[in-house]
């Protein structure tokens, strides 16, 4: 876990990556995507086995500024 910066848009999985993976205690099938813009915050549920497994490569989405990534 930590704060990263980059200098292109990474996605959903390049992003796990860059934090070394998930921990053992993180659930893959919830993940949080926080983003905010002009209407507020907007939580994104994302499952990274489905993500990892490319059968739903939609839901490996671009991170931009501010986005904050999580696992519940």
């Amino acid at each position: 876990s930590g704060q990263f910066a980059a200098k292109y848009f990474v996605t959903v999985a390049e992003a796990v990556a860059m934090a070394g993976g998930l921990n053992r205690f993180a659930n893959p099938h919830r993940l949080v995507l926080v983003r905010s813009d002009a209407h507020g915050q907007r939580r994104i549920p994302l499952d990274y086995d489905r993500i990892a497994s490319g059968e739903h490569p939609e839901e490996n989405i671009y991170m931009v500024a501010g986005d904050t990534l999580f696992a519940q």
